[in-house]
């Protein structure tokens, strides 16, 4: 199988992005000496879409608990959020919500944890798919589905033709590297061409895979010469090898 690019959404983002919210206008949020619970949620919702923006990210955020907090000598306080952290892990990311005064003094500090949903195009199953069916064209549909927590998605049908479901996958499932795999280059069954390197001596024998595998994998192969199974490396669909650099 091709190399397929796989997404991870929970990658490292190295950019930090700073939004300030100002929300001088809204009386029932922010006035003098009082800033809301719901301006602080607010600004805190809108740092988190201002870095999903950035970094083109699919993020439906809540923030589920705020506080507001009372200011003195601060005339009409302004709100600044932005990520307390650098990356984003699991569904969860910590926001920074400063309140400044009219001088641009942050005169308190807020900490909240806005929990997110990841969205994607990803590749998905179309059919419910039985462990070991290969996977044809038309049982591969794009669709924008949830991927938090999910790692190694396909972000492109291309190339996941022929694949193989290593388990057993029912239809609207994303597909990923942990449930399918590369259609195997050898078959059980299928006769292959054994090579043995000892030092600089290479031999070869003719023998039948007794299981499945894939380039670089490990299989048992029987060798009708010697009469004996060893475990050798499949180099291509017809060969495989035994001593330096094999089983």
């Amino acid at each position: 199988m091709r190399r397929i690019k796989r997404r991870n959404p929970f990658r490292t983002l190295h950019v930090c992005v700073c939004v300030m919210a100002l929300f001088v206008g809204s009386q029932d949020r922010i006035h003098a000496g009082t800033v809301t619970a719901e301006a602080v949620r607010a600004a805190g919702t809108e740092a988190v879409r201002a870095y999903a923006a950035a970094n083109k990210l699919d993020i439906e955020p809540v923030i589920p608990h705020a506080r507001g907090v009372e200011v003195e000598g601060a005339g009409v306080p302004v709100l600044r959020a932005s990520l307390a952290a650098r990356e984003i892990h699991g569904t969860s990311v910590p926001v920074r919500v400063e309140v400044l005064n009219g001088s641009g003094e942050v005169i308190r500090t807020l900490h909240l944890v806005a929990r997110v949903r990841v969205f994607a195009e990803a590749a998905v199953a179309a059919r419910d798919i039985a462990r070991g069916d290969s996977l044809a064209a038309g049982d591969i549909v794009m669709k924008r589905v949830e991927v938090g927590g999910v790692r190694g998605y396909y972000t492109s049908p291309e190339g996941l033709a022929g694949v193989w479901a290593k388990t057993a996958i029912r239809a609207g499932t994303v597909l990923r590297a942990s449930n399918i795999r590369p259609a195997p280059a050898v078959r059980r069954g299928d006769r292959v061409t054994i090579r043995a390197v000892v030092g600089s001596v290479e031999a070869s024998s003719e023998g039948i895979a007794r299981q499945d595998g894939g380039l670089g994998e490990c299989i048992r192969v029987y060798n009708e010469m010697t009469r004996s199974t060893a475990l050798c490396r499949i180099l291509d669909s017809h060969t495989v090898q035994v001593g330096k650099g094999g089983g």
